[in-house]
């Protein structure tokens, strides 16, 4: 797809997935306050609503629409009557990630391919400024300022080395390493100007396999389960530059804790569906299993389909929860990960951990 030369622009919602008819409908009610004869604004946000507001309105809210059925063409259907153009439809339909794909809805993978190619237009807008920065702080490194305080640099990416370089496959002794794989624009805010890592940017949102009301952090201990969620990324993001983000944990960090601060649970222990089915239907968790709501860290299998499939599940409820419903890894086994919740599990990532952000070639899938 042709980049854009306005991000307020008709050939914006073109470019984030809608068809012709759809995007003309959403750029005419955008433009509609604009007094006859006035020009458009080509910032954002104008009349105090961003504008990718109801560019993702027009698909996702129409929950009536949506499908997290198997059967493709239901997939196909629902993604017609959004409005969505057949380049995005092939993106999001493509075989190769079908397990993915069905780890979420419909309408959720329609808002996420949107929100990464917005956030890819948005990089590709700043670096422009980025650059002229970069320039006038050589030249001012030229008159006798360090170049450490003028010309900018991405805080926690390596340059040397990418996602499958020999450096980026080693773990460092004595340490675990856990993945997550997402793409460059949204990995550009995880760090501030001074490297710190702004943690708060990787928590997921409730409800989650562990966690049914509160937020937690999620990495995969499979480093392709984390390139294959990149490379789908990439797929949908009209091949915006995704990455893999490395977190790095002493194991002695993990070894201290107490047996309730860590807890393990995975597949097909009726402990690991009872635990999946409370959480993703957002209920109170029975005494048997207030335990994990207390812990710091989770360790245990990832689920595989989204929240509805588990709250459409008849009263017996964890008893339907089958191995189709375990997300797997390139080899077949069921992919592992680590959740850290409640404010002790923040605290031991934020003062133990260390992040390293790797890009990801294209070529992968």
């Amino acid at each position: 797809s042709t980049i854009p030369e306005q991000l307020v622009s008709l050939a914006t919602i073109k470019y984030l997935g809608y068809n012709d008819d759809s995007a003309a409908k959403i750029w005419h009610d955008w433009t509609a306050p604009i007094p006859q004869g006035q020009p458009i604004p080509d910032t954002d946000p104008i009349f105090e609503m961003p504008f990718l507001d109801p560019i993702i309105g027009f698909s996702y809210g129409r929950k009536e629409l949506d499908t997290w059925d198997e059967d493709d063409q239901k997939w196909f259907e629902c993604m017609t009557r959004c409005g969505i153009n057949a380049e995005t439809q092939a993106a999001i339909m493509d075989p190769v990630f079908r397990d993915i794909r069905l780890t979420q809805t419909c309408l959720f993978w329609i808002r996420d391919t949107i929100e990464t190619r917005w956030d890819a237009l948005r990089m590709i807008q700043r670096a422009p400024m980025q650059r002229e920065e970069e320039i006038l702080g050589a030249a001012r490194c030229s008159n006798g300022s360090p170049a450490s305080q003028t010309i900018r640099s991405t805080p926690g990416t390596s340059e040397q080395h990418t996602a499958l370089s020999e450096a980026a496959l080693q773990n460092a002794p004595g340490s675990l390493t856990l993945y997550r794989g997402m793409s460059q624009a949204r990995a550009e805010n995880l760090f501030d100007e001074d490297g710190t890592v702004a943690i708060q940017r990787l928590v997921s949102r409730p409800p989650t396999d562990f966690c049914s009301d509160d937020s937690a952090y999620y990495f995969a201990v499979d480093r392709d389960v984390a390139i294959r969620d990149a490379c789908w990324t990439r797929r949908r993001g009209n091949d915006t530059s995704v990455v893999i983000v490395h977190v790095e944990i002493p194991t002695a960090c993990v070894e201290r804790l107490s047996g309730s601060e860590v807890l393990r649970v995975y597949w097909p222990s009726e402990e690991w569906k009872r635990l999946i089915w409370i959480c993703r239907n957002d209920h109170t968790f029975p005494s048997a299993l207030v335990k994990y709501k207390r812990a710091t860290l989770i360790i245990g299998t990832i689920a595989g389909k989204p929240n509805e499939v588990y709250m459409n599940m008849n009263t017996s409820s964890h008893q339907q929860i089958t191995e189709k419903h375990v997300l797997k890894n390139q080899a077949g086994g069921d992919a592992v990960q680590y959740v850290f919740r409640n404010p002790e599990g923040r605290r031991l990532l934020a003062e133990n951990a260390g992040f390293k952000v790797y890009n990801l070639p294209s070529g992968e899938y």
